[in-house]
């Protein structure tokens, strides 16, 4: 019989796309660029910020959620309940299987502790020290040498910080390339499969390209949809301390 608590987790990966893709939506529309890249990291603290946002906020559970997707695009895992009583997760949402030891990713907890510093830098920050906490707790625990060496091989932690520079570069020639097309409205924006678009008709063709992916992708689920809680996790997390 599923009891209570494994039900608000199944509706929680239930309505965990639709969370992320109108967050992501809602945050391009009004400037934030977020695309999943670990650039968007700093984005979305920007964003955070800027509209001081809380942990009582829908924006934060929301924004946990887009986390927590952008980690597992990038370094792969899974969404599960930490379920170890002795863990400083437990019932938590957090991220597993991404590494070959056990490390746990909580974007709930890393988004928690940011916008309590409410210092620009500070997410990044936290995200790699959480990262490096559970390193080392994980690498305590190692039983034989073999899982010790595993540690030397994962680049996660440092790609964090290596990639910024690639990103940042990427991202400036995006912009740059913005600024162009604001100065000519009708010179080629994009170049899709051959055909040349202008920055107002590439607009349109993401948006028609947005909802064609999201009837494809949420077409198989039901009218009997779970209500979406975006306003925090089970057990009624928004008054919780976590």
């Amino acid at each position: 019989m599923e009891n209570n608590f494994d039900k608000e987790f199944r509706d929680f990966i239930y309505n965990l796309d639709d969370i992320v893709d109108s967050f992501v939506k809602k945050l391009n529309q009004i400037g934030f660029t977020i695309d999943f890249t670990k650039t968007s990291i700093n984005t979305l603290e920007n964003y955070l910020l800027d509209k001081h946002v809380t942990i009582k906020d829908d924006d934060f559970y929301d924004a946990s959620c887009y986390l927590g997707e952008l980690f597992k695009k990038n370094y792969g895992g899974d969404w599960e309940i930490d379920k170890n009583e002795n863990s400083k997760y437990y019932k938590k949402p957090v991220i597993k299987n991404f590494d070959p030891v056990g490390m746990i990713f909580s974007p709930f907890s890393i988004l928690k502790e940011t916008l309590a510093t409410r210092e620009k830098g500070a997410l990044m920050k936290i995200l790699k020290s959480s990262l490096d906490d559970e390193n080392e707790t994980e690498k305590l625990n190692a039983d034989s040498k073999i899982e010790k060496e595993n540690y030397r091989n994962r680049s996660f932690i440092d790609d964090l910080d290596t990639s910024n520079s690639v990103d940042e570069e990427n991202h400036s020639l995006k912009k740059k390339q913005e600024n162009q097309a604001e100065v000519n409205p009708n010179q080629p924006y994009k170049i899709f499969k051959g055909k040349a678009f202008t920055k107002e008709e590439w607009l349109k063709f993401e948006e028609e390209e947005y909802q064609r992916f999201s009837m494809k992708n949420h077409q198989h689920k039901t009218n009997e949809k779970p209500p979406q809680t975006g306003g925090g996790f089970f057990l009624d997390e928004r008054e919780s301390d976590w």
